[in-house]
């Protein structure tokens, strides 16, 4: 703590087993600040708010309790705040209004309840990290507004309703998991506006239809999961050639296998139990020589 000129302090993934240490607020030279992956306990100092030239706080995976505390968002320069896999609550009465314009946050495991407030949604966040929260009602479309998204994880939540029509709007998101929710209806066609997309997790939803969006033309999508949905018609052959695992058990998908599976050349992992597949397993998904894992179970496949 005497180390006054101090500008980086990264202490994460060891054993430390202690509060955090008050007199942290000396090292008034501090931009960021790593204390993650540790046993930290105790609460959230108010001396760290004296940091006023902090950008990066990660706090992140310790044992921590007690309220979020709301002069975190006065931190006028923070552009990283990583809270989550801790013991901590959200104060809902408290009128936040940040003064920083942040480009990472992370607050899965946090006990957040309601909805997703209104300056999140607005402030273009690169990552958000809202995961195993209590989240509840519907996403704002203000949230696929933003042209900097890039990772948005909203799993393990209580949000229910339609998923915004201008989701495809967030044309960066490389990395989309809305699984564990109570979303239902059809999937946006906009979805496949996303070019950028490689990872796309839906399932565990209520998600409906017979027909899904053409994603053929999304060649970064690479990981694919909408299975434990109510998906039904045929299954959709309209999948990247580039596809790598394609999750579509537990749905109320009919018909035969179409042929042109065999399209995806680099598929691995193939899921689609517990549907109502008929027909002949078709020889044509012999062709798919990368495939490693299939499973077929709890269909009507006849031969």
């Amino acid at each position: 703590m005497n180390l006054k000129e101090l500008e980086t302090l990264d202490l994460s993934s060891n054993s430390l087993a202690m509060e955090i240490p008050i007199d942290i607020g000396n090292l008034s030279k501090i931009i960021r600040l790593d204390l993650s992956c540790n046993n930290f306990n105790g609460t959230i100092l108010s001396s760290i708010q004296n940091l006023t030239k902090l950008e990066a706080l990660s706090l992140e995976n310790n044992l921590l309790i007690g309220e979020i505390p709301s002069w975190l968002f006065n931190i006028k320069g923070l552009k990283s705040l990583l809270l989550g896999g801790n013991h901590l609550t959200w104060n809902n009465n408290a009128k936040i209004m940040p003064k920083f314009m942040l480009s990472e946050l992370s607050m899965n495991s946090c006990g957040l309840v309601r909805k997703i407030p209104q300056w999140l949604a607005e402030m273009e966040v690169e990552f958000v990290i809202l995961s195993n929260n209590r989240f509840t009602g519907s996403l704002s479309p203000y949230l696929f507004d933003s042209q900097n998204l890039i990772a948005l994880s909203l799993s393990q939540n209580n949000f229910h309703g339609e998923l915004p029509s201008n989701i495809g709007n967030a044309t960066k998101i490389g990395v989309l998991m809305l699984d564990e929710n109570n979303f239902s209806g059809k999937v946006p066609e906009s979805v496949t506006n996303i070019k950028s997309l490689h990872l796309l997790d839906l399932s565990n939803n209520k998600f409906s239809s017979n027909t899904s969006p053409n994603f053929s033309s999304n060649e970064n999508l690479s990981i694919i999961d909408l299975s434990s949905n109510e998906f039904s018609g045929e299954i959709s052959t309209k999948f990247p050639y580039g596809t790598i695992s394609l999750s579509l058990g537990k749905n109320k998908f009919s018909s035969n296998l179409s042929r042109k599976l065999t399209n995806m050349r680099k598929l691995k992992y193939l899921d689609i139990h517990d549907n109502k597949i008929t027909h002949e397993l078709p020889n044509s998904i012999s062709q798919i020589s990368t495939l490693q894992i299939l499973i077929l179970r709890n269909n009507s496949l006849k031969g």
